[in-house]
């Protein structure tokens, strides 16, 4: 069995969230909402914070300057196509306001996070924004695992 390791970041400023609209043809979550990130590349296995600042900047000009309070909050992991997929996500705030560019990845969007949820997002990405807007304040870091049969994340305090 194969693995992919992948990695994101929700950017928080002002009551809102950063999120990416993913286009329709991409192969991994096409149409769908997101944080922003991708796969982990060979030399970042032992840093996924470093992927995140990578995709941040590869997908929106964002740079470690303009975000503080950098977080890993969520590690998951799933089986989907007999590939187990292991996901690192991040939390963080923005310094200031910033205009989204263009990205080739889908649109880039600041949503009130009072709206996430109406947005259609993947089962893990849904289960990480519900996790934490019911404990906004939790500083633990949860490993969650996805039950494949019902769709269900177990979460557990790393």
């Amino acid at each position: 069995m194969k693995t992919r390791v992948m990695a994101g970041v929700f950017l928080i400023k002002d009551g809102k969230t950063l999120l990416i609209h993913r286009n329709k043809d991409k192969k991994l979550a096409p149409n769908v909402w997101s944080c922003i990130g991708g796969h982990m590349k060979p030399q970042e296995l032992n840093d996924p914070e470093a992927t995140c600042y990578r995709e941040l900047f590869e997908e929106t000009g964002i740079t470690n300057h303009m975000i503080k309070n950098l977080r890993l909050k969520y590690i998951t992991y799933q089986i989907i196509n007999n590939e187990i997929q292991i996901g690192y996500c991040y939390f963080g705030d923005m310094i200031n306001e910033y205009v989204l560019p263009s990205c080739n990845e889908g649109t880039l969007h600041w949503v009130d996070i009072a709206d996430i949820t109406k947005k259609a997002m993947s089962l893990v990405v849904t289960q990480i924004v519900l996790h934490w807007l019911s404990n906004p304040e939790d500083n633990e870091v949860y490993v969650g695992t996805v039950n494949k049969e019902s769709n269900i994340v177990t979460w557990a305090a790393l």
